[in-house]
């Protein structure tokens, strides 16, 4: 290769949800250096940068509509690989985890504890990413053989933070579920309004690892996703991409997550 490699991202730190971005970028940062390539941000999405100087694109905020698009760049030789998306076209590579699956899990491991009035509360139904979660929370409930307590489910989107404090005393879930991370300082707020201490009254379990951004005293239990271990992967398939495309397959990888457990949540 003659010359530096420039990959497109649409990621930043200083973006909102920088729990979530951040470690992705500083896996991007470990693996650019050295390798002859360097990280652009892109000005607008994809599909309407000038993309010229770009050689691939590691993307984090794709959305379903734009992936015919992507899979037209892809195919005519400027690779793209999404994080935590799961395109069905054959061109893009993906690396991500199974959204479904480890809330699911997460779920699970609740009602293994005891708990059966499980709420979640997430983004509006229109969110990809809020439905994928919201489905494996029904189905812990279906391998559990439990019905599904669908008035349960709950958005600080759609309701206020004074009409989700209603509702969580109303329907007294014995654990919260929370499936996004723009969702948790709403529910705190809700929860502190309805006088509800974690985990005394109610426990707490977010898909998120949010880290010193919950703003809780209280260590939340979350499901760790492995984001720097997939911004180095992301890097390292599309140096392997333009320098021998005919050799490296699009990549299209599952990570595992893990449940890390702590003081906000008890058994009942």
């Amino acid at each position: 290769r003659q010359r530096e490699l420039v990959i497109g991202i649409d990621i930043a730190d200083d973006d909102w949800g920088a729990f979530y971005y951040t470690p992705i970028l500083r896996g991007m940062r470990r693996t650019v250096a050295g390798r002859g390539c360097r990280l652009q941000l892109l000005e607008h999405s994809p599909t309407e940068s000038n993309l010229d100087s770009i050689d691939a694109l590691a993307l984090v905020k794709a959305l379903p509509e734009d992936f015919n698009d992507l899979a037209k760049l892809s195919a005519g030789g400027k690779p793209v690989v999404l994080l935590n998306r799961m395109p069905p076209q054959p061109e893009l590579g993906f690396i991500a985890v199974d959204y479904q699956a480890e809330a699911a899990r997460a779920v699970g491991y609740l009602l293994l504890t005891g708990h059966r009035r499980i709420a979640i509360i997430s983004e509006h139904k229109t969110s990809e990413v809020s439905n994928q979660r919201i489905a494996g929370w029904r189905q812990a409930y279906h391998e559990a053989g439990l019905s599904v307590p669908e008035e349960l489910i709950m958005s600080p989107k759609s309701i206020t933070e004074h009409e989700l404090s209603r509702l969580l005393k109303e329907y007294h879930p014995s654990a919260i579920f929370v499936a996004m991370g723009c969702c948790f300082m709403s529910t705190l707020m809700a929860l502190a309004r309805a006088n509800l201490r974690i985990p005394e009254d109610v426990s707490l379990f977010s898909f998120d690892d949010l880290g010193a951004a919950s703003f809780s005293d209280t260590a939340i239990s979350c499901v760790k996703m492995p984001l720097d271990t997939m911004g180095e992967l992301a890097i390292d398939y599309l140096v392997r991409r333009c320098d021998e495309p005919d050799a490296t397959p699009a990549i299209r990888r599952l990570m595992p997550a893990s449940l890390v457990i702590s003081d906000s949540c008890r058994k009942v």
